[in-house]
């Protein structure tokens, strides 16, 4: 005799899409729990839109991405019944709407896996910014800056993985504008399982940003990311190096830290005097060397302290 016995059925949190060109202002409600608690949660997506091609009125797109604890403010002219000037292109968005929505994954900017790569805008985090997450932080810019008005600001980015990846408008490199120092008292944390950086993107601002990783740091860049193709010839495409260019001091911390095969990337730290700084953690001893071969890694600093485990097999 079959006996029909009850099942629990459920899914993981879903995923959310908050995409815009002209602005983007946020107050709502997410709920992404998943339907147990054994399921993952949410998946955000947070999408400044640009145009691919220029448009005949002048329209950019999105211009900046704010990120900041309280929810989003409205323009300091807007008012009932006036129009918002949707010219400035203004993406805000504030972190406290994850807390308790189930989200446990966000991702900034424009995804390079999921189509044609145009340059990702810059992302602003805001005064004293602190986002943990139960899953990962993936942020897609050309530059990660801080919004620090008296000048001492700690922004504090954690979840077990942890991405930064950008993206240049042209295959020469250096191809971003010169960075003023970074301020010493505003500072960058990110804390991770497994962290990875790729691209082309800067760290203007900050005058110490510190990557913390119990696991790996890789030098990884997307393949999207990887090469750039001039207007003038389509067919060729040129692979472009990854490179960091940071405005004060680097600290990274893990079990080791290399570039991922074929990778090559520059971790410039280019005020002059700043120090990149390289440090093992308990997991040192017990790393084994990683799968990758042929990359390399080029690190530039007035000050190069080096105390961690760095490899490159079969690179340099």
């Amino acid at each position: 005799m079959n006996v029909l016995e009850p099942r629990e059925v459920w899914s993981d949190g879903g995923t959310v899409i908050l995409g815009a060109g002209a602005g983007l202002l946020f107050r709502g409600h997410i709920d992404a729990h998943g339907g147990s608690d054994a399921a993952s949660g949410g998946t955000l997506y947070l999408t400044p839109e640009v145009p691919l091609l220029s448009t005949t009125d002048g329209f950019e797109g999105a211009r900046r991405l704010y990120l900041s604890d309280a929810a989003g403010k409205l323009p300091p002219n807007a008012a009932p019944g006036k129009a918002i000037d949707l010219t400035l292109g203004l993406f805000r968005f504030g972190a406290s709407k994850l807390r308790k929505s189930g989200i446990d994954s966000l991702v900034i900017g424009l995804d390079p896996a999921k189509g044609t790569p145009v340059p990702p805008v810059e992302v602003f985090l805001d005064d004293d910014l602190e986002l943990n997450l139960g899953r990962s932080i993936i942020i897609n810019t050309q530059a990660l800056n801080a919004i620090s008005p008296d000048g001492n600001s700690s922004v504090i980015l954690s979840a077990p993985y942890i991405a930064v990846h950008g993206y240049a408008t042209s295959g020469k490199y250096p191809q971003a504008d010169p960075l003023s120092p970074g301020t010493p008292g505003v500072t960058l944390t990110l804390k991770a399982d497994t962290i990875d950086l790729g691209g082309q993107f800067s760290l203007p601002d900050f005058g110490r940003v510190e990557f913390l990783s119990t696991g790996d740091i890789r030098f990884l860049t997307p393949a999207a990311y990887a090469y750039f193709r001039s207007s003038e010839d389509l067919t060729n495409p040129i692979n472009v190096p990854g490179v960091m260019l940071a405005a004060g001091d680097l600290y990274f911390e893990a079990a080791q830290i290399y570039p991922a095969t074929g990778n090559r990337f520059i971790v410039d730290a280019v005020t002059p005097g700043a120090t990149v700084t390289f440090r093992g953690n308990e997991h040192s001893a017990d790393a084994s060397p990683p799968i990758s071969a042929g990359g390399s890694l080029l690190v530039a600093a007035s000050h190069i302290d080096q105390g961690g485990v760095l490899r490159a097999p079969g690179g340099r």
